[in-house]
């Protein structure tokens, strides 16, 4: 086999790798969408915890124990505790290779971002997490189950 055919074949070999890679990293970019999430904790303008789900209440034994979901699908996000529904839309408007940016306005929350991406623990082990801010008020922190 010649010089020529064997640069060729290792040039196509690596523009194939490099294809994978990029639908790879195209793909490990989480949506909003992808999953269910659970309130992990809930602060106030100050950053301390007025509220968390039941699985962050002994992190925080202060704290007002909230058991809300959130879940999103085709422009409409719905917040849901046992005793409430709260409805609202979103749009992405920004996407990086690490996680994605988004607009929301719910029903008598107001506006707000929201920023979902993955959380590396200590563990080494990768969480995926939505983080919802309305400037002023409060800050969510979910994790998708």
């Amino acid at each position: 086999m010649s010089l020529k055919k064997k640069r060729a074949i290792a040039l196509g070999m690596a523009l194939a790798l490099l294809a994978i890679f990029a639908i790879y990293a195209a793909r490990s970019v989480i949506k909003v969408e992808d999953y269910a999430w659970s309130l992990d904790t809930l602060q106030n303008a100050e950053g301390q915890v007025v509220a968390c789900g039941p699985g962050a209440a002994q992190d925080h034994p202060g704290a007002e124990q909230l058991s809300l979901t959130c879940t999103a699908k085709d422009g409409t996000v719905t917040f849901q505790t046992e005793e409430d529904t709260r409805q609202g839309t979103y749009r992405q408007t920004q996407r990086e290779a690490y996680g994605r940016l988004y607009a929301m306005e719910i029903k008598d929350w107001g506006w707000g971002h929201a920023f979902c991406s993955w959380t590396e623990l200590d563990t080494g082990e990768r969480r995926p997490t939505l983080v919802l801010t309305f400037p002023k008020e409060y800050t969510l922190y979910f994790t998708g189950e």
